[in-house]
């Protein structure tokens, strides 16, 4: 590694504008569908935050005997023209009397936890293997990144919904599992991506040298 002079600001400044969080910023500002993925995930985040201030209702609120309201009702918006002794609804009532629009208001807290936790898992998961059988090499790096090549051999989604055929498995969602909606230690959506297992073997392999 080239050593930098602390007393040449000209290679400090170079060595900042080429640091790897500088780095990773501008490929990330590069790409059209990361600004447009990451504004959407900022947006969805201040959503989460201020939900107490965004939605009307009560998410688990039941509107039963409170408002003149049957289940299912369609939208009701004073300002497009609804009848102002209606109480506003902008998205409608549910199936079991309750607010939609908060619903899904509240809901993308759920939404943003189920997604940082799955594809948490499956990096924190996915490096550790990578690491043991890039680091112990031999029959350990075969075993592991065989069981890989099955594991992504099968569809994110058939691997989501498989439990649900177990007997006695109750009320289940995909996404119920930590996860399970990524598929296991693949948190890359694109098949050109490495994986985190991949990432970290290759540096393992490197150390180990």
């Amino acid at each position: 590694m080239t050593e930098i002079d602390p007393t040449n600001e000209n290679e400090i400044k170079d060595y900042r504008s080429n640091s790897l969080a500088r780095l990773t910023l501008r490929r990330i500002f590069r790409q059209r569908s990361a600004i447009i993925g990451g504004t959407i995930l900022i947006f969805l985040i201040l959503v989460a935050i201020f939900a107490p201030a965004i939605a009307p209702y009560d998410p688990e609120d039941v509107l039963i005997g409170k408002e003149d309201i049957k289940k299912r009702d369609g939208p009701c918006i004073h300002l497009l023209g609804c009848d102002e002794e209606k109480p506003q609804h902008i998205l409608g009532i549910d199936g079991n009397v309750r607010d939609q629009f908060s619903r899904i208001v509240y809901g993308t807290r759920y939404s943003l936890y189920i997604g940082f936790a799955s594809v948490g898992f499956a990096i924190i998961a996915g490096t550790i293997l990578g690491a043991i059988a890039g680091y112990a090499g031999g029959l350990s790096d075969n075993l592991v990144m065989r069981f890989m090549d099955v594991l992504l051999a099968f569809p994110s989604l058939l691997v989501a919904i498989s439990p649900a055929a177990a007997p006695d498995c109750g009320v289940y969602s995909p996404s119920d599992l930590p996860g399970a909606t990524t598929a296991p230690l693949k948190p890359a959506m694109a098949s050109k991506t490495p994986t985190p297992t991949k990432v970290s073997r290759r540096r393992s392999r490197r150390l180990r040298r």
